[in-house]
């Protein structure tokens, strides 16, 4: 097994649907933590910008690990649904569609059988979890939101509407169907519940209890995110330059233009970090310089008055370690219920990235944080 130290074993790491930084960022402390412990690691993942600058550092270079870009994933026909639970979230993906099922399955039982590894962790990762289940021990991480408790029909899975619609409960139907079928046609274990192809051997659930939809539903225990660490002790914020900010919108968000409003209008100064080969638009005002890669949030958070970000659970974690004030726009339903539950502690204010807040919503916000 991989815990004999004197041989080393293989490790498959995999990120299947982790389109961000963060599902990469709990993969890379375990990858550092085996490759010093003498196991060779090959990671599975997208966005190969991303894995090559969260992994820049892992085991200082070891030749022992290597990754490789995942197959895309194909646009779905139910794209547009609301996500009531993880079935309408799977459907969205793609993950009803037999013919999807068998390209993405077959491609992982391929990686499986051609690398033969001792032991497989897979973050948010379906069809790794389907491939391996029966042939490879699995050990599968996550936050809340991606490790969905081991009951059918499965929980709602937003904290503020716990009603689930019966096209939801039809949808996860038909997905039990599709992957069980399909895992057959592979010579796999047949799953009998949706969140079973979530969970390996065993399950790690990594996140906050606010920010945890299952929170009411789970019996196995959860431990704070391993991922995020504290640097230096950060003081109280009345002792941090008032003007001070950092920000994290990926991806080009839409409100990084009124975020750069408001920075002018109020004289913000920081660092700005859009993603790795991310421009804003427009330039940053005076004050705001653009970071080319993630800066250390163990530096910047407990020197800055203000963070403002898309509501990722790593960063937002970050934040409440270093006591920093939170403005967020969060963009999808895993970063919504994260900002859900940052506001009902009362450390953030939010606003959904699909509207246009106007500068003075905004600054009327960052006014009230910080008193």
């Amino acid at each position: 097994m991989v815990t004999d130290h004197s041989r080393g074993g293989r490790v498959l790491l995999a990120s299947e649907l982790g389109a961000g930084r963060g599902h990469l960022a709990r993969l890379a402390p375990i990858a550092d933590a085996l490759l010093a412990r003498g196991h060779t690691v090959r990671l599975l993942a997208p966005n190969p910008s991303s894995t090559a600058s969260v992994f820049a550092d892992i085991g200082g270079g070891a030749s022992r690990f290597g990754s490789q870009e995942v197959p895309p994933r194909r646009p779905s026909r139910s794209a547009d649904r609301p996500v009531y639970t993880m079935a309408d979230e799977l459907n969205r993906l793609g993950f009803a569609d037999p013919g999807f099922v068998e390209a993405t399955m077959g491609w992982w039982c391929r990686q499986l059988e051609q690398w033969r590894p001792d032991l497989v962790i897979a973050d948010f990762s379906p069809s790794a979890c389907l491939a391996s289940a029966g042939r490879f021990p699995t050990i599968s991480v996550g936050s809340g939101y991606t490790i969905p408790p081991d009951l059918s029909p499965l929980p709602a899975l937003r904290p503020w509407q716990q009603d689930v619609p019966l096209s939801s409960r039809q949808t996860e139907d038909l997905l039990v169907d599709v992957l069980a079928q399909t895992a057959r046609r592979h010579g796999r274990w047949a799953p009998e519940r949706v969140a079973d192809v979530f969970r390996g051997n065993t399950s790690i659930v990594s996140t906050w209890p606010w920010f945890d939809p299952y929170r009411g539903h789970r019996n196995e225990p959860v431990y704070p995110p391993f991922n995020v660490s504290l640097g230096e002790n950060p003081g109280p914020i009345r002792n941090r330059p008032s003007r001070s900010v950092f920000a994290y919108l990926p991806g080009g968000r839409r409100n990084v233009a009124t975020v750069c409003a408001v920075a002018a209008a109020d004289r913000l100064r920081g660092t700005v970090f859009l993603g790795e080969d991310a421009s804003p638009a427009e330039e940053l005002p005076e004050g705001l310089l653009l970071a080319r890669s993630a800066p250390d949030l163990r530096e910047v958070l407990p020197n800055v008055g203000l963070a403002i970000h898309h509501a990722g659970l790593g960063t937002a974690s970050a934040c409440l370690l270093a006591g920093t004030p939170q403005l967020v726009f969060p963009d999808n339903l895993e970063r919504h219920i994260t900002a859900y539950g940052l506001r009902r502690l009362g450390v953030a204010a939010v606003f959904s990235a699909l509207t246009r807040p106007t500068t003075d919503q905004i600054r009327q916000s960052i006014k009230e944080l910080r008193h």
